[in-house]
């Protein structure tokens, strides 16, 4: 009789290990760039060029976020930029679209059991032209910005938060980046603005 419990104690401790859920994935919000006005301007075309390759590979991290800064480029000067003409370009050129991460010491032992540190630090750093080009592609008009922004976070944050995070950063410095290249380009390219 004590072996029929034993089993039946091991059968029920297995079967409540197994009905733990995951934790659900969060839903974030699509990051757009429409609320904000509109750049027409007087050309045929918006190109994008990235001069940023990612190693993909520590420290760097833009393909693990939700959005990688690259992608919110391209999101910014899609919703932004408006060709309203028949000729010319305006081009977008990614200089720089880091996310890294980079861990900290954390305490260890007994002490580092009662402790929580903060575990690592992201940095995002955009560096972005905005570009009228001529049709030998060489710029007769530039506005040019860069955005950084870095925070850590603590020891034991889920993978959710984590996401939330980093999604939050991308945004944050696009907004910098946007609230820097929109006097620039009403400045150095009212020629082509219609």
């Amino acid at each position: 009789m004590p072996l029929r419990r034993l089993f039946i104690g091991l059968a029920v401790a297995f079967s409540l290990a197994g009905c733990q859920t995951p934790s659900p994935t969060q839903k974030l919000p699509q990051m757009t760039f429409q609320h904000l006005p509109v750049w027409r301007l007087d050309v045929g075309q918006v190109m994008i060029q990235s001069d940023f390759k990612s190693p993909m590979r520590e420290p760097h991290i833009e393909h693990l976020a939700p959005v990688s800064p690259e992608e919110a480029v391209r999101r910014w000067a899609a919703a932004r930029l408006q060709p309203v003409g028949l000729d010319g370009a305006v081009r977008v050129v990614v200089r720089d679209a880091r996310l890294t991460e980079t861990p900290l010491q954390v305490t260890q032992g007994v002490k580092g059991a009662f402790t929580k540190d903060q575990a690592a630090r992201f940095d995002v750093v955009l560096d972005v032209a905005v570009q009228v080009i001529d049709q030998r592609q060489m710029p007769v008009a530039e506005a040019v910005a860069q955005a950084a922004r870095n925070r850590s976070i603590p020891e034991g944050t889920t993978l959710n938060d984590r996401d939330r995070i980093l999604y939050e950063m991308v945004e944050g410095a696009m907004m910098d980046l946007n609230a820097q290249l929109d006097p620039l380009i009403g400045q150095f390219m009212a020629r082509w603005v219609k």
